[in-house]
């Protein structure tokens, strides 16, 4: 089972999954594609979108792939963690969670902007040469997961391993970029519904809990078509799941600036200093296309010291 949150596009979560299953030099592979209101893929279409490109991205690769569609309508972190034999952990986010092992694991945590750039960099330094098919799915790891270096998650460690891996693969990140971001957009694909939680994460500050979703569009037209009806479905989330707030971040990967919508408590709302393109609801957050760098440590500082109304019904 994999969980990823790179984007909400089917074609990205293929590249972001099969990237890391691929560069292990597997004969065979098998997937468990989880679907239901405790899994990435909410609806059984679209987990059987995933399963099937999945399955035909392993098996162009020369692997044989199989993938199961399972139920799983309640989340089981952390206990799920507990339940399997962990061999080693290989990633580039912040330490969370209660991941616990039965035994001493290698654990690789670096601070570069993917974690295929940790994985190409496995590959360099034990002089193995990946193919260049692999080298290629490699690069569309490192070039979603930091906007193709742009994003101010990029560090020079990112930028020598993807042109390592352009010298293998035999294609310009230039020109790979242009064709993964151009794959689809999310707004049009999805509802609203789904769009806030395709790839949405939660967060605990200090007892308060809040979710931060992130879109990445080819400029925001699509987004202003329809934003009424992304903000009522957004403010319908937050009273289902009793939190304190939820917001959905809205990034432009041309121009690399974002808008954020946000819903739920006025206190806290009324403390975003960003300027407002409408009052309480969206703000223009120029410069901002990180989550994990930008957005998560300006909320989390904005919470301080705060004592939001609906903390009661958040639990």
């Amino acid at each position: 089972s994999t969980v990823t949150a790179t984007v909400a596009s089917i074609p990205l979560i293929t590249a972001s999954i099969m990237s890391k299953k691929l560069a292990e030099g597997l004969d065979a592979l098998v997937l468990d594609v989880k679907v239901g209101s405790g899994a990435f893929m909410k609806t059984l279409d679209q987990a059987r979108e995933l399963a099937r490109s999945l399955v035909e991205t392993g098996r162009r690769m020369g692997v044989r792939t199989t993938a199961l569609i399972t139920d799983m309508s309640q989340p089981l972190v952390p206990a799920v963690g507990n339940a399997l034999e962990i061999i080693e952990v290989m990633d580039h986010h912040r330490l969370s969670g209660n991941l616990v092992t039965r035994e001493p694991v290698q654990f690789i945590n670096k601070t570069v902007g993917s974690t295929c750039t940790i994985v190409a960099e496995q590959f360099r330094r034990t002089n193995i040469e990946p193919s260049a098919e692999i080298a290629g799915i490699m690069m569309g790891g490192i070039i979603t997961d930091t906007l193709n270096l742009t994003g101010p998650t990029s560090t020079s460690k990112d930028i020598e391993i993807l042109k390592w891996l352009e010298g293998i693969a035999g294609i310009p990140a230039a020109d790979l970029a242009q064709e993964v971001f151009s794959s689809g957009s999310v707004i049009l694909s999805m509802t609203p519904k789904d769009v806030i939680r395709a790839d949405q994460k939660f967060y605990d500050e200090k007892g308060i809990r809040f979710s931060v979703s992130q879109i990445e569009e080819l400029g925001f037209q699509n987004f202003w078509n329809i934003s009424d009806h992304i903000s009522e479905a957004l403010e319908s989330f937050v009273k289902e799941e009793g939190i304190a707030f939820a917001c959905v971040l809205v990034t432009d990967i041309n121009r690399h600036n974002s808008l954020l919508l946000i819903k739920g408590d006025p206190e806290f709302i009324d403390l975003i200093n960003y300027p407002a393109v409408e009052k309480g609801v969206i703000y223009d957050l120029q410069g901002v296309v990180s989550r994990k760098k930008q957005l998560i440590p300006y909320l989390s500082s904005a919470l301080k010291g705060v004592s939001l109304a609906n903390q009661n019904s958040a639990g």
